[in-house]
């Protein structure tokens, strides 16, 4: 079985949280994680509010797009934050 976690993170003195995906044994022991997050913020209604944009731009209709059409990728793979 797995779920999605909140995790909060810690480290250089700064706090951010992720979703990460957690894994339990039968007994409900987690055993495993996935430690790149899918999901970021520096607070809890970050990551809420960014799980909410997700959700409304993949449901509202656009077309979908297909890899080719893609101008080029975000150096190093990194996820880049929604600007406010």
């Amino acid at each position: 079985m797995w779920n999605y976690r909140i995790v909060r993170h810690r480290s250089r003195g700064q706090t951010w949280y992720g979703l990460h995906e957690v894994y339990y044994r039968k007994n409900g022991k987690m055993y495993l994680w996935a430690p790149k997050p899918d999901a970021v913020g520096d607070t809890l209604n970050e990551v809420v509010a960014g799980l909410a944009m997700m959700l409304r731009d993949a449901t509202k209709g656009a077309p979908i797009l297909n890899k080719s059409q893609m101008p080029g990728e975000n150096p190093k793979g990194k996820k880049k934050r929604p600007t406010k």
